[in-house]
């Protein structure tokens, strides 16, 4: 049994904690058209209702009805088709109604059409399409497939535009507020590089355990890591498209309603990170990616493959390097003879189907040629090569220098810029080229051959000129021979 007291302090405490989850419920109402006042507080802001709550309040689209009969009348028109007439009897229709609306066909251009709406007192006219294939509606960009949605999405806008104008502009501002306090949809990348201190001291006894090994091979680790290697902490920018949301839907960014029915907002198809249009240019290069919702790994860009695997290095190339040093480093012709094209075929499906569970053992591939086909057609069609276009041009400008030691040392600096991911990646390459090289008496393949081979797949112009990339071809190939011969230089910290 409580005191009166105690469990008036009761309810305070349940009705704060039920206010903190949901506040969309029970925020303070705001007067007609007026935006709510933000309180500065160290909580983390919750969805704000109001532009859903003016969404509500927008006029409804009332097709005025013609009551002529009209022969021309096109198919895809109801009643709210008039004819042609012209704009002053179209706004003589349109008066007496708030969201009243009509199609017309053009007195002076046959076949062209027009919308006249009225919105608060004022007559709008716009030249309709018809996209005869899609069967759908546009005056702009949006498409619709009824005329009734396409006047009620403008509607809805031009009542935002009219009523919180001011508050639409100040949005991506207030999102910059909040985007530290909280980040709604990240991927929990479960790596050995995790925060939580009993994990990030294992990942610390592991990472001396390969310190290690890599010396009693004769390796030079870059850089030691640290809690910011985790793969989760490379900077990647959001791959936002845009997108038509089904029901209501909230800005990620800054937590308002995003409205309108067709084309609200973007959304990054590797995370699913949801955001208004004019708040996407604003935020932080900080994209999570889902392994679940990448539909391949082939043609991925490297960022995007490593911080969805929570890997340093990507998972095709990992897994087809540890396989070929493990049963073909001696194999002559290795890299330069083809493998069977329709098996290296069966292993990209492979990889984009299952991933890591992929099974490469010479008891299903003997021919360790098809291994090492699918890792160089997976840094073929790499969307921005191993050694990025930025990159490319430094190594070229570089290798003109005139002495090796100065090629070496702009090769260095080119590939030192490159973002972590490709870093990571070239050196893990690099080291397992060099491995190659050093069994070059069995495989016929030194530091040369292998930048003949490799040259063209690790690196190419944004520029697809077919002849200029012959000339560079043999840039390529020194570039290569180089980081193979000096790859302990060109790769330390």
């Amino acid at each position: 049994k409580f005191f009166p007291g105690e469990a008036v302090a009761q309810l305070l405490c349940m009705s704060i904690k039920v206010r903190n989850i949901r506040s969309p419920q029970t925020t303070t109402a705001a007067k007609p058209h007026s935006p709510p006042q933000r309180e500065e507080t160290a909580e983390i802001e919750q969805w704000n209702p109001y532009l859903y709550s003016l969404q509500k309040r927008a006029p409804r689209p009332w097709p005025v009805p013609c009551r002529r009969s009209l022969p021309d009348r096109p198919d895809h028109y109801g009643s709210e088709y008039h004819g042609a007439i012209t704009r002053d009897e179209a706004a003589d229709h349109l008066a007496k109604t708030n969201g009243a609306y009509l199609v017309r066909s053009s007195l002076t251009s046959p076949g062209e059409f027009s919308l006249s709406l009225h919105f608060e007192s004022r007559i709008r006219h716009f030249k309709l399409y018809y996209d005869s294939h899609e069967r759908q509606h546009y005056v702009g960009d949006k498409r619709f497939d009824t005329m009734h949605d396409l006047v009620q999405d403008g509607l809805i806008t031009y009542h935002i535009e009219a009523h919180a104008k001011d508050y639409v502009d100040r949005l991506p501002s207030e999102g910059r507020k909040y985007a530290t306090l909280t980040k709604k949809r990240k991927t929990r990348v479960k790596t050995k590089y995790a925060n939580d201190e009993a994990q990030y001291h294992e990942a610390g006894a592991v990472f001396r355990r390969e310190t290690k090994l890599s010396q009693n091979l004769g390796l030079s680790p870059r850089v030691v890591r640290t809690r910011t290697d985790n793969p989760s902490s490379y900077e990647k920018a959001h791959a936002f498209k845009v997108t038509t949301f089904t029901g209501a839907h909230w800005c990620d960014f800054c937590r308002n309603f995003m409205w309108g029915l067709r084309a609200q907002g973007v959304r990054c198809p590797d995370c699913g990170f949801q955001c208004h249009k004019h708040c996407a240019g604003f935020v932080d290069k900080d994209c999570q990616p889902d392994a679940k919702r990448l539909k391949r790994i082939f043609g991925v860009d490297l960022t995007t493959v490593t911080k969805a695997h929570g890997t340093r290095h990507p998972i095709v190339l990992e897994r087809c390097v540890r396989e070929i040093e493990s049963r073909g480093v001696k194999e002559e012709g290795l890299y330069r003879v083809p493998g069977f094209a329709d098996d290296v075929a069966a292993i990209k499906r492979a990889f984009d189907k299952e991933g890591k569970g992929v099974d490469l053992s010479s008891k299903l591939w003997a021919d360790v040629n098809i291994i090492a086909g699918v890792l160089k057609l997976y840094l073929r069609e790499l969307p921005i090569p191993l050694i990025t276009f930025d990159a490319y041009a430094a190594v070229l400008a570089g290798l003109k220098e005139e002495t090796e030691t100065t090629r070496v040392f702009a090769l260095k600096a080119a590939v030192s810029a490159m973002p972590k991911p490709h870093f990571n990646a070239l050196q893990f390459l690099v080291d397992h080229l060099g491995r190659v090289s050093e069994s070059a008496d069995a495989n016929m393949m030194d530091a040369d051959n292998l930048g003949i081979v490799f040259g063209p797949t690790m690196m190419r112009s944004e520029n697809e000129n077919s002849l200029e990339a012959l000339r560079e071809i043999p840039m390529q190939k020194k570039a290569v021979s180089l980081m193979i011969r000096y790859n302990k230089f060109v790769f330390e910290a």
